[in-house]
């Protein structure tokens, strides 16, 4: 289990992989070799992740970087909320 847990990690100093850790999921990783950015809804009732990407989010992230006279170079959005599907706790997690 320990080698398994070291090769994540090399992969992800190396810039191969990408780590999440959502709350109290445990962490989850992405391949970075096709990796584009987004951000991530995550359901307090069935933890499931969904994946988006809007535009206004990079706008926003300019205009702070602006403000505070930064280069920003990358940033983490997490939104946490509750399905609207009936049982969604019965839906597979990721």
């Amino acid at each position: 289990r320990a080698t398994i847990y070291n090769t994540l990690d090399l992969l992800v100093e190396s810039g191969l992989a990408v780590k999440h850790q959502f709350k109290d999921k445990v962490a989850l990783y992405e391949q970075a070799l096709t990796y584009k950015h987004h951000d991530h809804h995550v359901c307090n009732q069935c933890r499931k992740i969904r994946e988006f990407s809007d535009p206004k989010i990079n706008e926003i992230k300019e205009e702070i970087g602006k403000s505070f006279k930064s280069s920003i170079t990358s940033h983490s959005l997490v939104l946490y909320g509750d399905c609207e599907i009936a049982n969604c706790e019965n839906l597979e997690m990721i």
